[in-house]
């Protein structure tokens, strides 16, 4: 029996209403999906084809303790003078997913800084690291010294101010070995709130956090590069803290002093599935 022509018409309607709520399901889906990603592993935008010399009006300020002359090592770098001796150890946030820490400590890994928090970078709001637990239970389970960071996206002192009591709320009950670090970076593949942004006010939100993390107790410390330590940041005032200072080379030629030194971001690690970040500490005998 052939069907009547209205009921033709309703069904072909009810058939492509279909198609359209589930094709903006899908988009929104997607979506949702790629913002989350972004946000999670909002990767770090370095200058590393750079050279850095000393100012004329920075000269007061403590040089580099590393001698190039000292360091040895291709990926695994290690450092050895009279005075100091070096550890090695890397940075991990949600990127890195299931990490086996046995395997990293057997590899000859010291230490970890793990992501606590971030700030969305176009939202604002304030995140807790989805592997931040995990990470920080497996780590010192195997035995590594523990430092945090809060990757920022502060846009004004008072945001600093609640990134660090954030930050603060997220460790206060555990056992943290090593610095809580500001993270304050550009992020290259999309526009986003700190872009307007002034040198002046970054380098006021970097001090506010170390200034109130270290008010609560715990020892702060500023993640710089070569580019944001000429361009983004008053290096006179940041180096009032210690300096985590990053820049992918074989040889650092920052003249001026840093505590840790992230030399490379494609290491790969027994126990870690994706490229890691690799940093060396110098440290006084």
């Amino acid at each position: 029996m052939a069907m009547p022509r209205k009921v033709k018409k309703d069904r072909l309607l009810i058939i492509i209403i279909s198609t359209i709520i589930f094709t903006v399901t899908i988009l929104v889906i997607l979506n949702t999906i790629l913002s989350i990603f972004l946000n999670r592993d909002q990767k770090r935008t370095l200058i590393v084809d750079h050279t850095y010399e000393k100012k004329d009006d920075l000269l007061d300020l403590p040089l580099s303790i590393l001698d190039p002359e000292h360091l040895s090592g291709d990926i695994f770098k290690s450092y050895e003078d009279d005075d100091y001796t070096s550890s090695l150890g890397i940075d991990v946030s949600s990127h890195q997913s299931a990490i086996d820490w046995q395997a990293v400590k057997d590899q000859g890994i010291d230490f970890v800084y793990i992501r606590c928090g971030y700030r969305g970078y176009q939202t604002g709001l304030l995140n807790v690291d989805d592997m931040f637990c995990e990470h920080y239970n497996g780590a010192k389970e195997a035995g590594l010294a523990v430092g945090v960071y809060f990757f920022s996206h502060a846009i004004d002192i008072n945001e600093a101010i609640d990134e660090a009591y954030f930050t603060y709320e997220l460790i206060r009950d555990l056992d943290i070995d090593l610095e809580v670090v500001y993270d304050l970076e550009d992020i290259s593949y999309d526009e986003s709130r700190l872009d307007p942004v002034s040198s002046e006010v970054r380098t006021d939100c970097a001090m506010a956090f170390a200034s109130k993390i270290e008010e609560l107790g715990y020892k702060p410390m500023i993640y710089t590069n070569l580019y944001w330590t000429e361009t983004h940041y008053d290096l006179e005032q940041i180096m009032n803290y210690p300096l985590w200072f990053a820049q992918y080379t074989d040889e650092p030629d920052f003249p001026y002093y840093y505590e840790l030194w992230q030399y490379t971001d494609a290491a790969e690690i027994d126990g870690i599935d994706t490229l890691t970040d690799l940093n060396l500490r110098l440290e006084r005998k």
